[in-house]
C-alpha cells in the first residue's frame, strides 16, 4: 500500500492525533469496525453511506463546473 499523505489520507487534529479522511477509508474498501471518526460506512450494513463530497476530502476535477454550465445551457469554452 502507497504511503499516507497528509490532508489528502489524514490529518492530524488538535489534540495531535492522527485522524483519517473519508476519502482514504473509501479507497481502503471495508469498516474496520474501530468506530472511526470520519468513517464513510453504515455501521449496520456495511456499505458505504451517501454523504457530501466535502466530508468527503473530495477535491473534484474540474469537470464538475463545466458539466453544469453545458447543461444549463451557457457558454461554455
Amino acid at each position: 500500500m502507497p504511503e499516507l499523505e497528509e490532508g489528502r489520507d489524514y490529518i492530524i487534529d488538535t489534540n495531535g492525533l492522527l485522524v483519517l479522511t473519508a476519502a482514504y477509508l473509501l479507497r481502503r474498501g471495508y469498516c474496520c469496525g474501530n468506530g472511526c471518526r470520519n468513517c464513510p460506512y453504515d455501521k449496520v450494513s456495511g456499505k458505504p453511506k451517501r454523504f457530501n463530497r466535502m466530508q468527503s476530502g473530495y477535491q473534484g476535477t474540474g469537470d464538475e463546473q463545466k458539466q453544469q454550465t453545458d447543461s444549463q445551457g451557457g457558454d461554455v469554452e
